[in-house]
């Protein structure tokens, strides 16, 4: 629920100009997300209410990147964002692994419209909480919240949350963090009754081959999206190499940036 309701939180006189200025001046080169959101917090201290590509959210600036980039960067992420937009139809189905506040699916939901399913799986307590504040905000009551992380088996674990970037959570080997449930990816698909997927997101901090080779493996290829967007970043630490497995099975490269890759499920596969 939303303590306030939206707009709120909504900058101030001051606080606009500094956004204005980070968005239009090379001032965002020379100060981090984070310290621009220290900027404005000395201004006032909380949070600022924004929207983003059609939705709303109460962004917090200091502690996780992603939130910095969706009111510093109006193209933040905006390549992957329209390249899914592009292959999921009104009315269709997007699944966003490793959600954060909600940056993909927010957009997503007003794209599909309430006809439309998005599933936005997403296991930390903090950035849980700021998505489901969003989804109030956007009035995206069409969005599922899967709190789990996802991972080989059914079970706990836990997860280890960086205090400056409450996004970048990862799972952890060792008995210290916050204590998550897991679920295989299939076992999370089948249990909110999704049979069928047009656009997938992933980005789940060296955890993405726990998603895409399943779901190939599978042989379920209803499930196939005609767009993935998959975080590379971590590619090293996979157990088996996701962009070559895609490839492999019918998908085409038709996009990088600095973070991520973009697939499309090629005609007839």
């Amino acid at each position: 629920m939303l303590e306030k309701p939206f707009g709120a939180c909504a900058p101030t006189g001051i606080q606009r100009l500094i956004i204005a200025c980070a968005r239009c001046t090379p001032l965002r080169r020379w100060l981090s997300r984070r310290r621009l959101g220290g900027l404005l917090s000395r201004v006032r201290s909380g949070p600022i209410d924004a929207t983003f590509l059609g939705a709303r959210f109460r962004l917090h600036l200091t502690d996780n990147p992603v939130e910095g980039g969706m009111l510093f960067y109006p193209d933040y992420n905006i390549c992957e964002i329209e390249f899914l937009m592009s292959c999921v139809p009104e009315g269709g189905t997007f699944v966003d692994v490793g959600a954060n506040v909600g940056l993909y699916s927010l957009p997503l939901a007003v794209h599909v419209g309430h006809n439309g399913r998005v599933l936005a799986i997403e296991p930390g307590a903090v950035s849980l909480a700021r998505l489901r504040v969003n989804l109030v905000a956007s009035d995206a009551h069409h969005v599922v919240v899967a709190p789990y992380a996802i991972g080989e088996r059914r079970g706990e674990s836990y997860l280890h949350v960086p205090s400056r970037n409450v996004g970048g959570a990862t799972v952890s080997e060792v008995a210290s963090g916050e204590m998550v449930g897991t679920m295989p990816f299939l076992e999370v698909l089948e249990e909110h009754g999704i049979d069928g997927i047009d656009g997938l997101k992933v980005d789940v901090e060296g955890c993405e081959d726990y998603v895409v080779v399943p779901l190939l493996k599978a042989q379920k290829k209803d499930l196939w999206p005609q767009g993935i967007v998959i975080e590379h970043l971590h590619r090293g630490e996979w157990r088996a190499d996701c962009l070559d497995l895609l490839q492999r099975n019918g998908y085409e490269i038709v996009g990088t940036t600095q973070s991520n890759t973009m697939f499309r499920r090629m005609r007839g596969e």
